[in-house]
């Protein structure tokens, strides 16, 4: 064989040899999790001989890297690349250039960049944060708090409500281009397409979803109120409303017009509890549903989050509600704080 560096490809599916971390999520799944080996086939994207054959060498304690071809040496010992692994834990949004820097300065270990980030791609992936506001010990109190004031509340009574904003999120394609081949370009009407909606749910109905023109203030919620909650809320006197602490849904004036209408409030609601809330298992719901729809601009956008809003079953819902307490008595046992 011409010595040089070669893809080694499995005979059935046509695919680069498995790297050492996917022969051992086969291992997990076949042995940890018991899983059948046409699931672990499906989910490794890999044939059935395949997976049986990394199976059968884990049973025999075959070590699976001596059957792997030697090639050029490798950048890092083992030892090497457990320490760095080690590093990125412990800072997690080092960059590559200061990781090649540390190894370097801290280690006498001089790679490239461009090995750095080889290394680290084996073991990690990309991901933006998830910036939340932070919680203080008030607001973990208060969370407690709501906990034990609706420990035996019947929430099939409770009109859920929030606002929600749906963007338009314009992705580009990959495309493959011969050399010298100009990159295509696509034409799109706005890249700032979004709409603003409110709409309230409870266990059995929901009302019309409400399309919000610019920013809500209590004038336009007032205006929301009236023309989506009361022709569609249950008459019944034990229905209690809930919305959250925007300052719009607490002016005075907000209060008064629920108080003369006899819409009694769910309190207290606690600041910056989202997850105390069923909608928001439904926009999550509905925004998955709408980018399947692939509107391309504000009137196609608009139509497939009122399709969204109707598509969604009841029973869906039902379920979001019948979840609640759960999720109350989990922040509860978790002294307030967030459930991941």
């Amino acid at each position: 064989m011409p010595d040089v560096v070669c893809w080694l490809f499995d005979s059935e599916m046509h695919r680069p040899r498995l790297s050492e971390r996917e022969r051992q999520k086969i291992i997990i799944y076949r042995y940890d999790f018991h899983r059948s080996y046409p699931y672990i086939a499906r989910k490794m994207k890999c044939s059935l001989s395949t997976i049986h054959n990394i199976c059968s060498q884990h049973k025999q304690h075959v070590d699976s890297a001596a059957l792997v071809h030697h090639g050029r040496k490798k950048a890092l010992s083992s030892s090497m690349f457990k320490h760095m692994i080690n590093i990125i834990r412990y800072n997690k949004n080092i960059t590559a250039s200061e990781l090649q820097r540390h190894l370097f300065l801290h280690d006498n270990i001089n790679i490239s960049i461009r090995t750095v980030r080889r290394y680290r791609r084996s073991h990690f992936h990309p991901a933006h944060e998830i910036l939340i506001p932070k919680l203080t010990l008030d607001h973990h109190l208060n969370r407690c708090d709501y906990y034990l004031t609706h420990i035996n509340d019947n929430f099939h009574t409770t009109v859920f409500s929030d606002e929600k904003m749906f963007c338009l999120d314009h992705t580009s394609n990959v495309v493959w281009l011969e050399d010298n081949e100009p990159i295509p370009t696509r034409e799109i009407k706005s890249t700032h397409t979004k709409v603003m909606v409110w709409g309230g749910i409870w266990y059995n109905g929901r009302t019309e979803l409400g399309i919000v023109d610019g920013k809500i203030n209590y004038k336009k919620y007032i205006q929301i109120l009236q023309q989506y909650l009361l022709p569609s809320m249950p008459s019944s006197n034990h229905f209690l409303f809930q919305h959250d602490n925007a300052k719009p849904h607490q002016k005075i004036e907000v209060m008064l017009f629920l108080r003369d209408y006899a819409v009694r409030l769910l309190d207290p609601y606690p600041a910056h509890s989202p997850d105390f809330n069923p909608i928001e298992h439904v926009w999550s719901w509905m925004v998955q549903y709408v980018k399947q729809q692939c509107p391309t601009d504000n009137g196609t956008l608009i139509e497939a989050v009122q399709s969204a809003w109707t598509a969604i079953p009841q029973s869906i819902i039902q379920a979001y509600i019948d979840d609640l307490p759960t999720r109350l008595k989990a922040v509860y046992d978790n002294g307030g704080a967030r459930l991941d």
